[in-house]
């Protein structure tokens, strides 16, 4: 079984197209299973991609024995590998304080600052995140509680911005296991992800076990088939809107005035659907915070494009 599961992930990476020739690969390892396995996985298949792989770890500051005994883990199976490991430690709780936001927006906030400096510092093309078919599923179904749309739905992407990659995330948890095992990959356990205050640990550790016992016990591999067939249809109406907003008939875009102007006869010939996608194209394209729109204030945009009236006015997030 973990050779099928080499065997998978050859077949991903290929698939999507997620690795070249001589790519130089950023590995975020936190010293959980997943992370320990998806770098044992990147390095048995380095020779055939050529990869130059460096490991990466951040130190939250938020569990202090655990999580240093976490780095230590992570630079001594580094060494085994013969792999550069740049490690940081950050104090997460204090400059959540200081921004005024959750400690896990900054965690994941200052994961992704903290990769993308080692992955300029090495030159390196990629990031490889270690997201997996238990991980994808757990997301759509939040979402799915959530009320997203079809771009919530869709999970998470195997190639985000053509360089983060997660060559898992068709890779269920208990192949991880075995080829931990096989590969006698030592690892801790975050004792946070069992803690079922988070929702999405919730998600995790009850209703994924009763849906599964209840009515399917294929349900993780059925959530990510329809995150894939989603995320493909999302994908097309995606490239249909940019390719809108680039018709000077459809949209004029003036910068300097930050003014956006539409045709409103050849608007409302588009479908309800494309109307939602075009306007949050368009909102979250120069707004100056990405959070903060959502559904409703794509509604009340549509509803006064449509209302028919000469003129009229909308009070948006961020002084839009």
């Amino acid at each position: 079984m973990s050779v099928e599961l080499l065997k998978k992930v050859k077949q991903a990476i290929d698939r999507y197209r997620m690795l070249d020739t001589g790519d130089g690969v950023v590995v975020a390892v936190s010293g959980g299973p997943d992370s320990v396995a998806l770098l044992g996985v990147l390095k048995h298949l380095s020779a055939e991609y050529n990869l130059m792989l460096v490991v990466a770890h951040l130190n939250h500051g938020l569990r202090p024995g655990p999580a240093d005994e976490e780095e230590a883990l992570v630079h001594r199976l580094s060494a085994r590998l013969g792999l550069v490991c740049e490690s940081q430690m950050i104090d997460i709780a204090a400059i959540s304080r200081v921004r005024k936001t959750s400690v896990e927006e900054t965690a994941r906030e200052e994961r992704y600052r903290f990769l993308e400096a080692i992955r300029r510092q090495y030159n390196a093309r990629k990031i490889a995140l270690g997201h997996h078919a238990g991980d994808q599923a757990e997301t759509v179904l939040m979402n799915l509680l959530r009320g997203s749309g079809r771009g919530g739905l869709r999970g998470m992407q195997a190639v985000r911005e053509e360089r983060f990659i997660r060559p898992l995330l068709g890779v269920t948890r208990a192949e991880i296991s075995e080829y931990l095992a096989w590969q006698d990959l030592p690892y801790l356990i975050d004792l946070s992800n069992i803690d079922e205050r988070c929702f999405r640990n919730r998600i995790r550790h009850r209703l994924i076990p009763e849906l599964k016992t209840r009515y399917n016990p294929r349900l993780e591999e059925n959530l990510c088939r329809t995150a894939e067939i989603l995320s493909l249809e999302d994908d097309y109406l995606q490239r249909t809107v940019e390719e809108l907003v680039d018709d000077r008939r459809m949209v004029e875009i003036d910068a300097a005035q930050r003014e956006i102007r539409i045709n409103i006869p050849l608007f409302l010939g588009l479908h309800e659907a494309l109307q939602g996608r075009l306007i949050k194209y368009l909102l979250l394209s120069h707004a100056k915070q990405k959070q903060g729109i959502g559904y409703a204030n794509i509604r009340d945009v549509k509803a006064l494009v449509q209302c028919g009236h000469s003129s009229g006015s909308l009070h948006l997030p961020f002084g839009m």
